[in-house]
């Protein structure tokens, strides 16, 4: 926002105040000469911010993924005129809610700062130890949720849920993000900084078992999930890939450009990110699932990586889902087979038999069938 005539320039930024997460956004204002910077949001938090039409008043909306939001009514000059409102979460603190917590870390370099977000099963017991899941996207451009959520409903299947943004994402320094241009996306989203964290965190906490590591993504995640137990089949012991994208080539040209260069200028590059390319190392377990009508990422991406695997006579799983598109991960059916392998090949236990995920907002007992 730009107030013309008191000359003020009002924006958003991070990375400014000493010891606030790196991608907690706050509201400041400065005069067109450099003078005057004042930040106008005290909350250590991430900010949502609009401007009222006249830009005398913005309301700001606060959280973290460890507090509930606050909306507030603020001046131009950042002082206070009203809460408007506060999240109750009294329902969720009484079914039983996760502990979520960030932490900050050192990238593979052992230099560069990154952040994660930790969530804890809400029954956790410090005296036990805990399969752990790396929850991961990992496409250039796109980082880890920093904003208050209700948590990871898988976690609550007794393991510790982590989420990572390494070196290659959005929301830092150019350097920071172009470190995955050009690479093909074998390290978007920084698979050895997953790595790194996770490790950090099994040395901080005994919970951590760090034998049994899993990972799961959808869409790009479900091509970084791959990938990952494609490469690093020593760490990650079981990954599960939903829709993955897994060669920009049957994807939207213009973004795998974005971030990999023109095809006809390197196409080493594009194979290099091309999953089925780097099936050699596989071990452990795998399951592929995609919805035969998907909308947006095609099948024929899943079917190419299903293709190497057959030839290289690597044995893996794989869902069809008939009908489903871009949204499979809202699939009940998809959900519960995502659950259940974790279960099944990571905790070691057998999950029960025929149970139905409810679709969310439904409470239907045809939806809840034998259980959930």
């Amino acid at each position: 926002h730009v107030d013309q005539k008191a000359k003020w320039i009002y924006f958003r930024a991070s990375g400014r105040e000493p010891g606030m997460d790196l991608y907690y956004f706050q509201l400041y204002r400065v005069k067109p000469d450099g003078s005057g910077l004042t930040r106008l949001t005290p909350d250590d938090a991430q900010h949502e911010v609009s401007f009222s039409p006249d830009g005398r008043y913005f309301i700001a909306r606060s959280s973290r993924v460890d507090l509930p939001p606050t909306t507030v009514l603020r001046r131009a000059d950042g002082s206070l005129v009203r809460v408007l409102e506060k999240a109750d979460i009294s329902a969720l603190t009484a079914l039983g809610r996760q502990r979520i917590e960030r932490f900050r870390g050192k990238a593979r370099d052992g230099v560069t700062d990154i952040y994660a977000t930790v969530y804890w099963p809400s029954d956790f017991d410090p005296k036990r130890r805990y399969p752990v899941l790396d929850d991961i996207y990992g496409f250039p451009g796109v980082k880890a949720l920093t904003v208050f959520n209700p948590g990871k409903p898988i976690a609550e299947l007794g393991f510790i849920v982590v989420e990572v943004d390494g070196i290659g994402t959005g929301r830092r320094s150019k350097e920071f993000s172009d470190a995955s241009y050009g690479n093909g996306w074998a390290q978007a989203g920084g698979l050895l900084d997953h790595i790194a964290i996770i490790k950090q965190l099994g040395a901080r906490n005994p919970s951590f078992d760090l034998e049994r590591v899993g990972i799961y993504g959808y869409s790009g995640g479900g091509h970084t999930a791959t990938r990952a137990i494609l490469d690093y089949p020593e760490f990650f012991k079981v990954a599960v890939a939903g829709a993955g994208s897994h060669d920009v080539r049957l994807y939207q040209y213009e973004w795998g450009e974005h971030y990999v260069g023109q095809l006809a200028e390197d196409p080493e590059a594009f194979d290099l990110q091309a999953n089925s390319r780097h099936v050699a190392k596989f071990a452990g377990k795998l399951l592929l699932a995609h919805g035969d009508m998907d909308d947006d990422v095609s099948i024929a991406s899943t079917m190419q990586v299903v293709d190497a695997l057959i030839k290289a006579n690597k044995d893996f799983d794989m869902l069809v889902v008939p009908g489903a598109t871009h949204d499979l991960h809202l699939h009940p059916y998809y959900i519960r087979r995502q659950w259940d392998y974790f279960v099944r090949h990571l905790s070691g236990r057998e999950p029960p038999a025929g149970y139905r995920v409810a679709p969310a907002g439904y409470r239907g007992s045809e939806a809840a069938g034998g259980g959930s």
